[in-house]
């Protein structure tokens, strides 16, 4: 656009005054249930606005606190593991993704796993092997309640730099 559709008045720069949150725990709950969403479309596009938003818990760097993130992604496989639904898993997956691309360390030595991406990526190694332990005791068990296909869509969402797919 043109400098001389701006109004004179603006100046080089406006400034508001005042904030306005959009984002609360409200709408962060509701952009979940997007992500279990039965079609894919809106399942990306609500995981595409949950990886803009940054909660409190990300902003506080206190390292007892579980982030709201983590919280969220344990509720969101729950509801994978009862449902075993397809469109869960790549939720869950959704939220692995986001959780690995806010992670700004390769390794973090206080020990959980949220906090560094090598740490979200053996959590769900981890996991993986755990669900496989299952299935080789008892694999009516392991496909009714532990489901496979959300943690291995996981691991192609989280992306290492220079990782080779």
């Amino acid at each position: 656009m043109q400098r001389s559709f701006f109004s004179k008045a603006a100046g080089p720069l406006i400034t508001w005054p005042f904030t306005l949150n959009v984002v609360d725990t409200e709408l962060i709950d509701l952009l979940v249930d997007l992500l279990l969403n039965p079609y894919d479309d809106v399942r990306s596009t609500a995981a595409e606005i949950l990886s803009l938003v940054e909660t409190k818990s990300q902003q506080q760097n206190n390292a007892t606190e579980v982030p709201v993130m983590v919280k969220v992604l344990a509720q969101a496989e729950d509801m994978m593991e009862l449902s075993g639904r397809a469109d869960h898993a790549d939720g869950v997956a959704h939220l692995y993704g986001i959780l690995f691309t806010r992670c700004s360390v390769l390794i973090d030595a206080t020990g959980q796993w949220w906090k560094s991406q090598c740490g979200i990526l053996e959590h769900l190694v981890v996991t993986i092997e755990e669900i496989i332990r299952v299935a080789c005791a008892d694999i009516g068990k392991a496909v009714n309640k532990h489901p496979l296909h959300g943690l291995f869509i996981s691991l192609r969402y989280d992306e290492l730099p220079g990782l080779v797919r």
